[in-house]
Formats: C-alpha cells, structure tokens, sequence
C-alpha cells in the first residue's frame, strides 16, 4: 500500500514539474475540468480511508474482545478441569459408599440369618423347657426318690492291712442292677497292735480316670484296750462293679479285726 502511494505521489510531481515547465501547458478551464474528473476518486480514496481507519479500530476492538474471550476460555477451562477432578473423586467415593453399602447390606442380611436361626434354636428349646412348678415338682421327686432306699446286710470282707495293700470286692447280685448308690459301711477295731497310724481308702472307678472314694483314719496302739474306728457313705455302682479297698500305713501286727459292708441301695 504505502509503495503505491509512493508511486502514486511521485507521478503526480512529475506532472506537476511537466505542467509548470512545459510550454504547453493546459490553461486553467483544462486544469479545472481535470481535477473536477478526478475529485470523485479523491471522495472516494478519502471515505476509503476512513472506512478502512473505521475497520482497524472495530478490528482492534475485536481482538481485545477476543483476546479477553481467551483470557476468560482459558479460565473456564481450568475450572472445567478443576470440577473433571472433583467430579472424579466424587464418582470414586460414590463407588467406595456403594461398596460400603453393598458390604453393610450383605453383613446385615448374615446377621438378620443369624438371628432367625436363633430364633427357630430358641424356639425349639423352648419347647423342651419347663417353668419354675414343673422344676419344683421334679426336684422334690428327685429328692424323695433319693431318699428312699432299700436296706441290706451285705458282708464283703475284711480291710486290707499290710503296707500299701489293695483288695478288690466284687458287688454282688443281691444289688440289683438298677441301683445308682450303695451305703458302704467299715469299722476297724485294735487291742494291743503294732503300727501307729494307718490310713484306708474304699473307693470305685467310675470311669479310667476318674474315682470316687472315702476314707478312714485309725491309730493302733501297744496296749490292752480295744479301740474302733467305722465310717460310712455312699458310693456310686461302677459299671464293673468292683468295691475297692487300699491301705496306707505300717502293716498291722496284733489282735485287730475289720469288716467292710453294704448296708443299703437305692
């Protein structure tokens, strides 16, 4: 632009050097009419000119408003990533109370089985339960029929007295098998025996590891006088109805006699 105006300038010096020097120049009614047939363009130039300084000031306008436009895009676009993010970590803890949830449900649906099952257990115990008079009549039936029992005299023998020694007694079928107890009675009499303390134990095997048992305590003394000594209890009926008797003590040496009895069943 700038290089045609040049152009355009140093043609017109040109004739206005032509016209001033040359001999035939134009007289003023040609000089007039001319410029009257160029003034249009020269309008027409100047509105140009105008129009296109109207132009650069909308177009520098609008590249402000573009530029701020950007300025204001690129603002939203980091809040769009700021609200992607949080939109993410949003959709992660969603996932994770899902989950929560999903896992809570599942715990309470075992819990609410559980509870159920133990309904129908409680339920079903219920039924084998009795109230307060029922165990009241039953207790006192247990306890008459304990009782009650059935008296015998039944001799099985004498009380092993040598050191460490173990007698077995055999119940015998006068127990009848129906019998839960029997009530063994033992005495132990001395006069004038060697020994000092002695110790008894009658026991039964209820089971291979566990017995049941009572004991009796004498003491044997040098001189003449006849001293006793007897105990009694009750005592289980072991399967093998076996009656064991153990001593413990320095052997018996003198006049002494023993004997070791079933007084009763029930």
């Amino acid at each position: 632009m700038l290089k045609r105006q040049f152009i355009l300038l140093l043609a017109l010096i040109l004739v206005a050097t032509a016209y001033f020097f040359s001999p035939y120049r134009p007289d003023r009614e040609v000089l007039n009419t001319f410029y009257d047939k160029i003034r249009p363009w020269n309008t027409v130039r100047m509105e140009l000119q105008k129009t296109r300084s109207t132009l650069r000031k909308d177009i520098d306008r609008l590249q402000a408003k573009l530029s701020a436009a950007n300025q204001q895009i690129s603002v939203l676009n980091q809040q769009n990533a700021l609200m992607e993010t949080t939109l993410q970590q949003l959709n992660a803890f969603h996932d994770q109370e899902t989950q929560a949830i999903n896992n809570s449900q599942q715990q309470s649906l075992a819990v609410t089985e559980q509870l159920e099952q133990l309904r129908k257990e409680i339920g079903d115990l219920q039924g084998s339960f009795i109230n307060t008079d029922q165990l009241n009549d039953a207790l006192a039936a247990a306890f008459i029929a304990a009782a009650k029992y059935h008296p015998v005299n039944v001799n099985l023998g004498a009380l092993p007295v040598g050191e460490k020694e173990q007698l077995t007694f055999l119940i015998p079928e006068s127990i009848p098998d129906t019998a839960r107890e029997i009530l063994v009675y033992v005495y132990i009499a001395t006069n004038y025996v060697k020994g000092d303390a002695h110790d008894f134990k009658l026991f039964v095997n209820v089971n291979a590891n566990e017995e049941n048992a009572f004991y009796l305590h004498t003491f044997a003394f040098p001189q003449q006088g006849w001293s006793y000594n007897s105990e009694n209890a009750w005592l289980p009926v072991p399967k093998d109805r076996t009656l064991r008797a153990q001593s413990d003590g320095k052997a018996l040496f003198g006049s002494w006699n023993s004997q070791i009895r079933i007084i009763a069943y029930r």
